[in-house]
């Protein structure tokens, strides 16, 4: 299996083409489609007066509702008529040499001897109170899915237990 990302080439798209593909597939997909985020490509999209999918769009297509497509509205003078979409990968990772290849090898050589431990000594005391408050929310939260407990805790025995107690000896609770 290879981790090398594929390259992407460069893509000249015009407003109308992209217009029909930003209302034919979903903006994150498109955008992994070019190399770059959904984000990026809403972007791309505002700048060229191009409207797309509001959130919620596709779910509702897919749900069977009506949806609506906004058509494209006339460019105007200061419109580009295309757009040439690259995708936005981190300059200087493909250089072993760079700067940030080194940074990031430096930094990935020192992490990898980190070790947690399971239980902390001496913790700060902002860490300690938090360690002590979800101790104690989870011991409560286990009282109460245990209705025996629960019931005992409160001092009293379970309506039900009370109900059927009294369907199957009727003189239990006479006492």
């Amino acid at each position: 299996m290879n981790d090398e990302p594929t390259k992407i080439e460069p893509t000249t798209v015009s407003r109308e083409e992209l217009h029909r593909l930003v209302w034919e597939t979903p903006m994150v997909r498109l955008g992994e489609r070019f190399g770059i985020s959904g984000n990026g490509l809403a972007k791309i999209c505002r700048r060229l007066d191009i409207p797309y999918p509001p959130r919620g769009h596709w779910a509702k297509k897919a749900a069977g509702h009506k949806v609506i497509t906004v058509p494209l509205p006339a460019a105007q003078s200061n419109t580009p008529a295309s757009v040439r979409i690259s995708s936005t990968e981190p300059e200087g990772l493909d250089d072993p040499n760079s700067p940030v290849q080194q940074a990031l090898d430096d930094a990935r050589s020192k992490t990898v001897s980190l070790h947690v431990p399971e239980r902390l000594n001496r913790p700060h005391t902002i860490i300690a109170g938090w360690l002590a408050d979800h101790e104690r929310r989870k011991q409560e939260a286990r009282r109460e899915r245990d209705p025996w407990r629960r019931d005992f805790m409160r001092g009293s025995t379970s309506v039900a237990f009370q109900q059927i107690s009294s369907e199957w000896h009727p003189c239990s609770c006479q006492i």
